[in-house]
């Protein structure tokens, strides 16, 4: 395991408690060979949930960095509005790091996932997202409270989910609510 000083201390950077006996062995040779996982960009080894995949959905991803396109749910294959079967809820989910914060039930957190659970989409232990739905629940997702008056239930919706989000514009910036004025529409 290697760690990082930053102004907050002390950081782990590669943590391999939750690679396999083999992963183990394969990274013991890489690091051999070329020094400590992953520095300069070098290829590692990753422990890697499995992920949960709807014969509806289209996956690409590479170590933990995924990128689904298929219909709308925030769980397992029966939940949000493709679960229920609705036609016009397709969606697309960017995440970094699923699952880094998922734990085992009876087991005290540990950061990386493992590579040998299945997971589904999970709006909680996933690290870093974003999520674009053609009709979602997206507050019901994200358990936010609900604003009187309004409802996001069955409305298409963009979510961010990260650590830290910053929205940087150079000139400006418009967060504007309610309808435009479209000509001729």
């Amino acid at each position: 395991m290697s760690t990082i000083k930053t102004n907050r201390g002390e950081r782990l950077i590669n943590d391999n408690t939750n690679l396999t006996k083999e992963q183990k062995e394969v990274e013991a040779k890489v690091q051999k060979n070329q020094g400590p996982n992953s520095i300069n960009g070098a290829p590692g080894i990753y422990p890697v949930p499995e992920y949960n995949l709807t014969a509806g959905e289209k996956v690409i991803h590479h170590h933990n960095s995924w990128i689904v396109l298929g219909k709308d749910r925030d769980a397992s294959s029966k939940s949000g509005f493709g679960g229920q079967g609705s036609k016009d809820a397709f969606m697309i989910d960017l995440v970094a790091g699923r699952a880094s914060s998922y734990t085992q039930p009876g087991s005290k957190p540990h950061g990386s996932p493992s590579s040998d659970i299945r997971v589904n989409p999970n709006f909680f232990s996933d690290a870093a997202r974003v999520y674009i739905s053609q009709k979602a629940d997206i507050d019901k997702y994200l358990a936010l409270a609900p604003v009187v008056g309004e409802r996001s239930e069955g409305r298409s919706a963009v979510a961010l989910k990260a650590d830290c989000i910053r929205i940087v514009g150079t000139n400006d910036i418009k967060i504007v609510t309610g309808k435009g004025a479209a000509q001729g529409g």
